[in-house]
């Protein structure tokens, strides 16, 4: 008897553990937070235009891209809770996507060389009697001018 039992605590145990692996995780799979050091970029970023995540209470730059100016712009990234509350997601600038796969992309067009700041807000919705939480964070485009076609010219130089 104390036999069958313990093989099935056994058997319990191990479906337990592959279950997850075999039919999916119950819970979204979340990676922690990135916040990237504006010091590596390219170009300065000017630190006052980088929004300060209000949970973790530090600067957030998500990262920047390059961008032709007068040519459209598109960041894709992903967005999760671990709870797997619902959400509303945000943008400051461009027109912004949120598919439900947690994915979303942000599209605009800078006008000019420079840089342009997207300051994303992320807030999840959670339970009853449980507080909310909201993320910030900004990425920066640094539009570069448009390259110019050299010229090739036939004949003797003057």
């Amino acid at each position: 008897m104390n036999s069958k039992r313990c093989q099935m605590i056994v058997l319990c145990c191990v479906a337990g553990l592959l279950a997850p692996l075999l039919f999916g995780q119950s819970e979204p799979v979340c990676p922690e937070q990135v916040f990237v050091d504006i010091s590596e970029c390219p170009v300065a970023l000017d630190p006052n235009r980088i929004a300060v995540d209000p949970y973790e209470q530090r600067m957030c730059c998500l990262g920047w891209m390059f961008a032709v100016a007068g040519s459209p712009w598109t960041w894709d990234r992903w967005y999760c809770d671990p709870d797997g509350d619902a959400m509303t997601l945000t943008s400051d600038t461009g027109v912004l996507t949120a598919n439900a796969d947690g994915t979303y992309s942000v599209t605009g067009v800078s006008s000019a060389p420079g840089v342009t700041y997207v300051t994303m807000t992320l807030a999840d919705q959670p339970a009853a009697n449980q507080t909310p939480i909201t993320r910030k964070g900004t990425f920066a485009v640094l539009s570069v001018p448009k390259n110019r076609s050299p010229a090739l010219c036939g004949g003797q130089p003057k």
